[in-house]
């Protein structure tokens, strides 16, 4: 039996002749690149892996290149529109901001250079010295010492500090438009810098008035801030710092149960001081115009105010002993009073070194930090 198909090729329908026909064309667009790429057209040829040359009629595109290439510089260095280089110090221009920031570490960072440690030293000692001038001057036996040579001493001391004063304000950017006051004012409320011009500003009172300002109380805690100078040379003492930062710190996070303590602590020095007050008062004396007791003796618990002292000393284990209470009901309010001063004395105690003891080990690892200023 023979089959129904034809011996010759098969013949296509009109769908299949076209898509035939593209077929052919994108075969023959094929074979043309190929041979043109491989066989010697350096127009479009292929440039050899790791040659690094290129042909010039390469069709490939150029390499980019862009006159605003980004180049690296040093750091510190910036670059202005006129092309020169300045130091970027954060203090103005070039000349002054170099000389203000070379300042800047003379006086703030002793670390920074040797110069920069000796100044330190040398401060340091002078600081010292001036608060064992104040100290030795309140001896009786120096009383009889020239007070020229007091005033003189005192003199030289506020003098130099003074300078130091007018150099570190300068450091911080004092008369500097841009942001220089901000930086200034910024050091000159803070607790060190205070401390330096109120222990200046005594002595520069005193040659405006032409007085001794030690006859006036409030001038008198002014002196004393020279006192206080002594503190500055441990700032740079990393060890005293972390002491300093850990109390403030394990204060701040003990506050709420320090606020209650305090509350406690109001309410029992209002109840027990009206207790005693009305217990040891005794009776009235016309002629004495006073409280007197049983005896005839002048009471000690006069007012609330003067029992309130008897009951601040008592609950905090001090006692002095000037106020007693006599009476059987005054000796019996107190026995309370005792056992109640017993746990104020050890309940901040163990809260507060609790707290210390977490916060150390937490800021010696590293896990807390707190700046101090």
């Amino acid at each position: 039996m023979h089959s129904p198909v034809a011996d010759g090729p098969i013949p296509l329908l009109p769908m299949e002749q076209g898509q035939a026909s593209l077929r052919d064309a994108r075969n023959h667009s094929n074979n043309a690149s190929s041979s043109s790429l491989y066989e010697g057209d350096t127009s479009t040829a292929k440039p050899k892996r790791g040659s690094g040359s290129r042909s010039p009629n390469s069709s490939y595109p150029p390499r980019r290149t862009s006159p605003n290439k980004p180049t690296f510089r040093k750091p510190g260095t910036g670059r202005t529109r006129s092309g020169s280089t300045r130091a970027v110090t954060g203090f103005g221009s070039r000349s002054r901001g170099s000389i203000r920031h070379a300042l800047y570490l003379l006086l703030e960072r002793p670390t920074s250079s040797n110069s920069a440690f000796v100044l330190h030293t040398v401060t340091s000692a002078i600081i010292v010295l001036s608060a064992l001038l104040t100290v030795l001057e309140t001896l009786p036996f120096f009383h009889a010492v020239n007070p020229a040579l007091w005033f003189g001493l005192e003199t030289a001391v506020v003098v130099l500090f003074t300078v130091e004063y007018i150099a570190r304000s300068a450091a911080w950017g004092f008369g500097e438009s841009d942001g220089g006051w901000k930086r200034w004012w910024k050091w000159a409320i803070s607790f060190f810098a205070l401390i330096d011009l109120f222990s200046i500003l005594p002595y520069y009172i005193e040659l405006a008035l032409q007085a001794d300002t030690t006859a006036f109380f409030r001038f008198s805690i002014l002196r004393t801030f020279r006192l206080l100078r002594v503190f500055r040379p441990f700032r740079y003492s990393s060890t005293i710092l972390l002491t300093i930062e850990v109390m403030i710190l394990s204060t701040r996070r003990s506050k709420h149960a320090l606020l209650a303590l305090a509350f406690f602590v109001s309410m029992a020095l209002i109840v027990f001081s009206t207790l005693l007050y009305f217990a040891e008062r005794g009776t009235w004396d016309d002629t004495l115009e006073t409280f007197v007791d049983v005896d005839g003796v002048r009471s000690q618990f006069e007012s609330i105010p003067a029992a309130a002292w008897f009951v601040l000393v008592t609950i905090t284990t001090v006692g002095y002993g000037e106020i007693i209470p006599r009476s059987f009901l005054g000796r019996l309010i107190t026995v309370p009073l005792l056992l109640f001063g017993l746990l104020l004395v050890a309940l901040p105690s163990f809260v507060l070194g609790r707290e210390f003891a977490v916060v150390w080990e937490e800021m010696s690892a590293g896990y807390v930090f707190f700046a101090f200023s």
